[in-house]
């Protein structure tokens, strides 16, 4: 279940405890109601994401064009030490805002 949250200019989006294939589609429609609804700044708040594969990593990278392209900014936040460790290794932080749960 993906849990949209809107404060101000602001949109978080959390996911919930697992990214798998059934898991995008949903995620990608909360990112485009996000965005839809005026949202200048959208967080994706891996908290409790234990992992993230390929497919995840291609999401992300993808999200942030489209979000990019539409006049907003996209940031992830609340990753764990693996997929904070894994993001900055891709260099996706130098696309998108990135903290961790020991990197704010």
């Amino acid at each position: 279940m993906i849990d949209v949250k809107k404060e101000g200019n602001r949109a978080i989006v959390k996911p919930g405890d697992a990214l798998a294939g059934g898991e995008y589609a949903a995620l990608k429609k909360g990112l485009l109601e996000a965005v839809e609804g005026g949202s200048e700044q959208i967080s994706i708040d891996l908290e409790g994401v234990a992992d993230l594969d390929a497919m995840g990593v291609a999401f992300l990278s993808a999200a942030h064009n489209s979000i990019k392209n539409k006049g907003s900014r996209l940031e992830v936040i609340h990753a764990n030490e693996g997929v904070f460790g894994l993001l900055k290794t891709l260099g996706l932080d130098r696309h998108f805002d990135l903290t961790g749960a020991n990197h704010p």
